[in-house]
């Protein structure tokens, strides 16, 4: 927890999804070279000019999370088949504009099929094997992996619908969020400052599902109250890709066309 707020500031330069782009030439590039670009204005993401040079900030985001998830500093590597070029963490810029020759290889790199890997500790970590660290990185700090299995309109779709639905639902800073974990676990701020944002934020989605449980139980048995489906149990696991608060299944669309149905007629 401690690194908290570093590791928010800068985890969005891992949310950017590559195969929301229609052009093939950037679903078939990898992601590591596609973050580079970006990051480069060689991609532009946005028309608007103030957003558009938001974009340079993206490789200083991603220097800063993964220097904070390494905790060591490490080497970017562009490769082509004939020439490759390493520089310390992303800071391009400080090494290629200071000296002509630099200048030149980078060039001919950019206009050749190149690709970038990274080096950690004299090891090399190359395309699969950085998004296999992406999602530890999401996973350990429990940030829901994109489900690639829909298509991107639809999830965006569930996105807002969410957010419209939980609107009026806004959660407090993480000062006033550790303050709830304390008063809730009874923990001192000390030990919850030692958690790692997994226990952290998987302790916060457990609090609720208690605390729902034990309201909706309280009306379920006082009589006042009846639930068409069973309450989601206080130790039941949580599915990520359950979108049943905004999405209904068949059978349920069928009832509501029934019923529509025979108050029409």
């Amino acid at each position: 927890m401690e690194d908290y707020k570093l590791f928010y500031q800068n985890i969005g330069s891992l949310l950017l999804e590559k195969d929301n782009i229609s052009d093939i030439n950037y679903i078939k590039m990898s992601y590591l070279k596609f973050l580079f670009l970006i990051g480069m204005g060689s991609i532009r993401l946005f028309e608007n000019e103030e957003e558009y040079k938001k974009q340079y900030t993206l490789l200083n985001k991603l220097d800063a999370l993964l220097s904070l998830v390494f905790k060591q500093s490490f080497s970017v590597l562009l490769k082509t088949k004939d020439l490759s070029m390493s520089f310390e963490n992303f800071r391009i810029e400080e090494w290629v504009f200071n000296d002509n020759l630099s200048y030149q290889n980078y060039i001919k790199i950019l206009n050749s099929n190149f690709d970038v890997h990274l080096i950690v500790n004299n090891l090399e970590i190359k395309n699969q094997d950085f998004n296999i660290i992406k999602d530890i990185i999401f996973i350990q700090n429990a940030i829901p992996l994109i489900d690639k299995s829909m298509h991107p309109d639809l999830r965006q779709a569930i996105e807002d619908a969410r957010q419209m639905t939980n609107k009026d639902m806004k959660v407090g800073s993480i000062e006033e969020q550790i303050i709830a974990y304390h008063v809730e676990s009874k923990m001192d701020y000390d030990k919850i400052k030692k958690l790692t944002i997994y226990q952290f934020r998987k302790g916060l989605e457990r609090m609720s599902i208690i605390k729902n449980y034990q309201i909706l139980s309280t009306a379920k048995y006082s009589g006042m109250v009846e639930f068409k489906s069973p309450i989601p149990y206080w130790l039941s696991p949580v599915d990520e890709h359950d979108y049943s608060d905004v999405l209904m299944n068949k059978s349920e669309l069928n009832e509501i066309t029934k019923k529509v149905q025979s108050k029409s007629m």
